[in-house]
This record gives structure tokens, sequence and C-alpha cells, in this order.
């Protein structure tokens, strides 16, 4: 008998991501354009690599400071492209989750939109005003559609509320 890595299906990674997993929109980096992150966080090394192994993603450690006995806990995240393929892959055999997953869904198709996404212009450089560059911004209402959106999925995700 060989070892063979196992194939996690996708009615158990449904069923785990129900569990452990959490779908997020959120604001990133320099351009603060938001994002869609998936993660899974679970004290158990094996699963989380089986996960990375077959999907790919970030994998994270960390001890509770405030609970040093207890075992470490580790992550594994997506981010927009490789959340929408586990996402997809997921979405039919989610029950707990799947209002975030449809709305994480909508919004990779509405990032997808090129018409009038963008603002082209004309701005002065920092070392040289004089001199003029070009740039390539979010239009006003891609923003304001992009944090409905955070704001819907924050809602979802709220604790302690029920959410119709």
């Amino acid at each position: 008998m060989t070892d063979e890595p196992k194939q996690l299906s996708p009615q158990y990674l449904a069923g785990l991501f129900d569990g452990e997993g959490c779908v997020s929109l959120t604001v990133s980096g320099k351009s603060r354009r938001v994002i869609v992150r998936v993660s899974i966080v679970n004290t158990d090394e094996n699963i989380l690599n089986l996960l990375k192994n077959q999907l790919g993603g970030m994998m994270a450690s960390r001890q509770n400071p405030d609970h040093p006995d207890w075992k470490m806990f580790r992550s594994i995240t997506w981010g927009n492209n490789t959340a929408e393929h586990f996402l997809k892959l997921i979405e039919p055999y989610s029950i707990i989750k799947s209002r975030q997953i449809k709305l994480a869904l909508e919004f990779l198709e509405f990032k997808k939109q090129k018409e009038g996404r963008f603002v082209d212009g004309l701005t002065p450089r920092k070392d040289n005003p004089k001199c003029l560059r070009f740039v390539r911004k979010l239009a006003p209402e891609v923003i304001i559609r992009e944090q409905q959106y955070k704001n819907m999925m924050h809602d979802l995700n709220r604790k302690g509320q029920v959410v119709n």
C-alpha cells in the first residue's frame, strides 16, 4: 500500500469551511482597494498542510499570548483569484456560510467588469510638480459600490446578530 497524498473532497472542504472558515472583504494595500480574503483556522497542522498541498494558500501559525499552555493555532488564507477558485469549489455544498460565499463571488464578478471601472487622468509628480504623470484610479461610484459590498459582508459576519 502506498502513502499517496489525500485529496480532500469539495464536500469535506465545505463542511470544514462552514465550521472553521471565514470569508471577508477587506481593504488592502497602498491603493486601499477592497479584496476578498478567505481563511480557515485550526489547531491541526496536518489538515491545513493537506489544504495547502491541494489548493495553495498562505500558512501562518500563532500562539495565544494570553494562554501559552493552549495549542498553537494555524491558519491558511487565500486572496482574490485563489479565493475565487476555493469558493467556487465549495459553494454547492456549503450550508452555514453559503450567503457569504455567494456575496464574495458576486463581488469578484463585479471587480472583473472593465467598463466604467477606472478614471484616467494626469496628476503632478511629487518630486517635480511641473511634470505630470498618468494615473488610473477607481471611479468614485466603483469605490462606493465596493464599500457597499464590504459593509454587506460585515453585516453577514457580525456575531450575535440575526441577519435576514
